[in-house]
């Protein structure tokens, strides 16, 4: 990895166009590379896309985030992207992984390098919170792991089908405390995306 994820936070101060390979260099899953703030027009999640991605500098510096729930196929992971392709135009260190992966990598024996970006970035999107490992064990790393970038005022981006309520039985109502303390808690409720990409599919080889 030749960026360096711990530079202090100074960013640019216009956004500035995104290069192609940028938000595969964060680790943005392929489907969700050329996601634009437009995809969402005529959905409440527009305009708070908008907000964030007009303030994104200042918030991301204050350690400033969102909490996005709701059911599957609605849009949760595609809006996260677009504030991480904004953070790209801001020259905003950015990283997306799911809470599996973090699961997987504190799990390993040897340092990987995908957990240090992780713990580090600016900006992180933190994909299906709650869908990790089935294990006491599994929840307490993902818990510990959202604790710290808290703690760091390092912006996260947390994509869920929880709700908020549903988060304290599974974390407990101290760490879903911190989460409110930094991440706005906003439902996601768009077109089903999947099943508009099953139907695309359909038209081209019919």
């Amino acid at each position: 990895m030749s960026e360096k994820y711990n530079e202090p936070r100074v960013f640019s101060p216009t956004p500035r166009e995104v290069d192609p390979q940028a938000m595969h260099a964060a680790c943005v899953p392929e489907d969700y590379q050329d996601v634009r703030l437009s995809d969402f027009e005529g959905h409440t999640i527009h305009v708070i896309l908008q907000r964030f991605v007009r303030r994104l500098p200042k918030l991301v510096s204050t350690g400033a985030g969102l909490y996005m729930h709701g059911d599957f196929g609605h849009g949760k992971t595609r809006a996260a992207c677009v504030l991480l392709r904004a953070a790209c135009a801001y020259q905003v260190t950015r990283m997306f992984v799911t809470a599996a992966e973090i699961v997987s990598w504190t799990y390993s024996k040897r340092p990987e390098p995908g957990l240090v970006r992780a713990r580090s970035a600016n900006m992180l999107v933190l994909d299906d919170v709650g869908r990790e490992y089935s294990t006491d064990y599994g929840k307490t790393i993902v818990e510990n792991f959202i604790r710290a970038r808290v703690a760091s005022r390092k912006s996260t981006v947390i994509t869920s089908n929880l709700s908020l309520n549903d988060a304290v039985k599974v974390y407990g109502a101290g760490t879903v405390s911190i989460i409110k303390s930094r991440l706005i808690p906003v439902h996601v409720q768009t077109k089903d995306w999947r099943e508009a990409q099953a139907d695309k599919l359909l038209e081209e080889i019919s």
